[in-house]
């Protein structure tokens, strides 16, 4: 999908998003809003998107349920919706087993999911990788 159609769907959920060249992170669009994770979005200004990352954070640490269950939440209506085809978006208690796990995860058609859990934030990898032609 390209960068352009993702950074107007983030726009509609209220993101502010800012195009940033490589320094000591790799380059790309961020995207911020008061309430949702942060997002990254590994770019050229326009065309493909290489990968995206989601962050979100919270200091008050309100227990790994409540967290699980936001991320849920949050990563697919913020992030996967916008960036996965349909068919491979993986449904509420899929992604809720998937952030549990704090594992990666591969979906259908080249989609790659990774997680990481900790007390106070949750953070997701989106990867496309491109099938190999002997496949």
């Amino acid at each position: 999908m390209p960068v352009e159609a993702v950074l107007e769907r983030l726009e509609v959920l209220g993101y502010g998003c800012a195009f940033e060249t490589d320094s000591d992170i790799p380059g790309g669009w961020h995207c911020d809003r008061i309430r949702g994770p942060s997002v990254t979005l590994n770019s050229d200004q326009a065309g493909p998107i290489l990968s995206a990352y989601a962050f979100m954070f919270d200091e008050s640490a309100p227990g790994k349920e409540v967290m699980d269950a936001r991320a849920v939440t949050v990563f697919r209506d913020d992030v996967l919706a916008v960036l996965l085809p349909e068919a491979v978006l993986p449904s509420d208690e899929e992604l809720l087993t998937m952030v549990q796990k704090n594992w990666p995860v591969e979906l259908d058609d080249g989609w790659m999911l990774g997680f990481d859990r900790a007390s106070n934030h949750r953070s997701l990898h989106v990867r496309y990788v491109e099938p190999d032609e002997g496949d």
